[in-house]
Order: C-alpha cells, then structure tokens, then sequence
C-alpha cells in the first residue's frame, strides 16, 4: 500500500512539474502547460488565446482521458459512463462522489450536458494504470468568452482498461476585482 501511494506521489510531483510557471523575463509573460496567460486578470489564470492542446502518451490510462476529453467535446454524454467500470467511482469538484456507472451517467447526461464545456487537454502525464491531465475550457470573463485553466483530473484504469476512479481537482474560476473596485 505505502509503494502505491509513493508512485502516485511521484506522479503528482510530475504534474505540479508540468503545471510550473515558467515566466519569459523578455515579455513578463506568464507561461503554463498550454500557453501563456493573460497577465492583466488576476484571480484566475486566463489564457491569451486558445491554449495548444497536448499529446496524450501511449499508457492506457492516459488513452481513455483522452477518450474522454473527446466525448465531452462532442458532447456525447451518454457515452462518457461506458468508459468506465459498473463499480467506478467518481469525484467532481464540486459534489459528491458518484458511485457506479448510473450515477455517473446521471452526473453527466444532467448537470454536464447542462453545461456544454469546452475542453482542451494542454498536459498530460501517466502510463498503463494512472493519468492526470490538465484542462483549460471556455468560460465568461469580464464579458468574454475565455479559455481558463480550470482542472487537474486523475483517472485510475481497472485491469479491463476501463476507468475504475476519476477525481477531477478544480482551480479557481473567477477574476479577483481590481484592488480599485474592493472597499
């Protein structure tokens, strides 16, 4: 059990890696996995245009996160709980956890079709059994439609390659008012 939680530790240190800042002195840009962000919103990181989008490795895991990325841009919610176990379990941000296949596919044919996201995956990193990917997805800010950094999702594979566990870990998603506005 210690040397699981130790290879998924070392996985989370590789995503926090790829999550790093990485600030170009030459333009003070702030550079992240999936390209620069817009240094005049603080509060949330906002993309300066459409942020690239990543290659997924080879591993399975990280093969069926992109499956999934995929189905959510096509909006084909109903095909989104066939990608994982009759017993998986899943965690959004801001909910409770879903336990099984109908609970997910109520989680996505009702609140996530609701909401029709747009989602580009700019890192990923896994192999076989685990993958963490990071997604941007178009949201309002300040009047616009923008890309955000919005989440870091961990998808665990059962030995029949489908999705056993998925916990999606939010960032935050709205501007902070210029110091000017608060009182």
């Amino acid at each position: 059990m210690a040397a699981g939680w130790l290879k998924n530790a070392s996985k989370a240190a590789a995503v926090v890696a790829v999550a790093t800042l990485v600030v170009d002195p030459a333009f003070a840009q702030v550079v992240v996995a999936g390209g620069a962000l817009d240094s005049g919103i603080s509060g949330i990181d906002v993309y300066l245009g459409q942020p690239v989008s990543a290659e997924a490795p080879a591993g399975r895991a990280c093969q069926a996160a992109k499956a999934y990325v995929a189905l959510v841009n096509a909006g084909r919610y109903a095909d989104i709980p066939e990608l994982f176990e009759a017993e998986a379990i899943m965690a959004d941000p801001g909910g409770p956890i879903h336990r099984g296949r109908s609970e997910i596919r109520g989680f996505f044919e009702g609140p996530i079709r609701n909401m029709r996201p747009e989602v580009v995956a700019v890192a990923y990193v896994g192999d076989d059994a685990d993958c963490m990917v990071e997604l941007a997805n178009r949201k309002p800010v300040n009047g616009r439609l923008r890309w955000v950094l919005a989440s870091v999702d961990h998808f665990t594979l059962a030995p029949s390659g489908k999705i056993s566990r998925m916990v999606a870990f939010a960032r935050m998603t709205r501007p902070t008012p210029p110091a000017a506005a608060v009182r």
